[in-house]
Order: C-alpha cells, then structure tokens, then sequence
C-alpha cells in the first residue's frame, strides 16, 4: 500500500513539472517565474517519473507492481487535468508537495 501512494505520490509530482515546463500551462497557472526553468522542470519531472517506476521495479512483487505503477501514472495524470481545468494557480505547488509527502510515506514505511 505504502510503495503504491509513494509511486503514485512521485507520478503526480512529475507531471506537475512537466506541464509546468510547458510554456501554455505556466502561463495558464499564472506562473511566469517559471518560464526560465524549462529545461530543469523537464529533468525534474522526468527524474519523478523515473523515480516512480523504480519504486515499483524494486519491490519482490515487480509484475504485479507494474500494472500498479501504469494504474498511478493514469490517476496521476487525471489529477493534473483536473487541476489544469479547475484549479490551475495550484499547480506550481504540487511537485514540492509531493515530494516532501512521499519522503513523509517513506519515512513512514519505515518504522
């Protein structure tokens, strides 16, 4: 359950990052500061997404963790769109979000 929230957690983030290294969701969550962060936003949300599928390769049950992680990446991605059409001003906060509540559910899963 706990590897599931942390990939689903880090799928969320980099998707937000992505989209946010899109000049037209910058400018629609009003968030120019952005802009000049382009190239890093893309290493950034491509390193979450990274991070997401290693989460899941690593665990014993690596087959059944991969339709888990597909799973995440469409919820995750739904989510964005969500947040894209109703609430776009939110979305520079997501992946900070997401990574300090994924360290949170890491630290978590280990005591």
């Amino acid at each position: 359950m706990t590897a599931s929230l942390i990939s689903l957690l880090l799928a969320l983030g980099g998707f937000a990052a992505l989209s946010l290294s899109m000049q037209r969701h910058a400018r629609q969550a009003q968030a120019p500061g952005w802009l000049p962060r382009r190239p890093v936003l893309r290493w950034i949300g491509w390193g979450f997404l990274a991070s997401s599928f290693i989460r899941c390769i690593a665990r014993p049950d690596w087959r059944l963790a991969l339709v888990e992680w597909v799973g995440a990446l469409g919820l995750a991605a739904g989510i964005i769109v969500l947040i894209l059409i109703y609430r776009p001003r939110i979305l520079p906060f997501i992946p900070k979000a997401a990574m300090l509540l994924a360290l949170l559910a890491m630290a978590a899963g280990r005591l």
